[in-house]
């Protein structure tokens, strides 16, 4: 089954980081300009040994996670976990991003996790709208992997307007690439800025 937003989901890289460098903290780096995270891995927010060797891709969402949730909840050599942060029920950052067959390895370092029911007949659209997108349907949980908290909050508001029947699976896909597109341009969009429906994730938190 095709996956309609993995074009996009492939191609997003520094565009995305860039863009989370100017919500989080100020403007953005410019092309050739790495922001300097390393003063939160220095003073016990994490410790620096653990994240030395991970990847730039890796380091570098790891601070920016770092910089706007504080520090995680939970650690170890290969991934940072925060519960109940922002509207998420659980963010996790990876060392190291999944090999996928046929697709080689991909770039999806950021894990966020919805509270969110989706029903039986909806689980085919979503799949259809994108494969990384999770349903675990014990626990109530919608989850998506990708490189960027802005693409994960586009691509979760997007398969909520799926399961509500707002839109099809090829509409959603279309959307996002404008979406993408624009802001890239410069523009920005209440679809990337935050969720557009209602969880409690935010009650998880003590």
């Amino acid at each position: 089954m095709r996956d309609c937003a993995a074009r996009t989901l492939r191609r997003r890289g520094a565009a995305a980081l860039l863009a989370l460098c100017a919500a989080v903290g100020g403007a953005a780096a410019r092309p050739n300009e790495r922001r300097d995270f390393s003063p939160f891995f220095e003073t016990g927010q994490v410790p620096e040994g653990i994240l030395r060797s991970w990847p730039e891709l890796s380091r570098e969402v790891a601070g920016l996670m770092i910089s706007e949730y504080g520090r995680p909840d939970d650690y170890s050599a290969r991934s940072l976990i925060w519960f109940g942060n922002g509207p998420w029920k659980r963010t996790v950052v990876y060392r190291d991003p999944p090999v996928r067959r046929f697709l080689g390895r991909d770039e999806e370092v950021l894990e966020q996790v919805v509270t969110y029911a989706v029903p039986d007949e909806r689980l085919k659209p979503l799949k259809r709208f994108s494969e990384r997108l999770r349903v675990n349907q014990a626990a109530g949980e919608l989850s998506i992997r990708s490189d960027s908290q802005t693409l994960n909050y586009l691509t979760l508001n997007l398969a909520h307007e799926i399961v509500v029947g707002k839109r099809s699976p090829d509409d959603a896909a279309d959307f996002l690439d404008r979406v993408v597109r624009l802001e890239k341009a410069g523009k920005t969009s209440p679809y990337i800025s935050g969720l557009r429906f209602s969880t409690s994730a935010g009650e998880l938190k003590n």
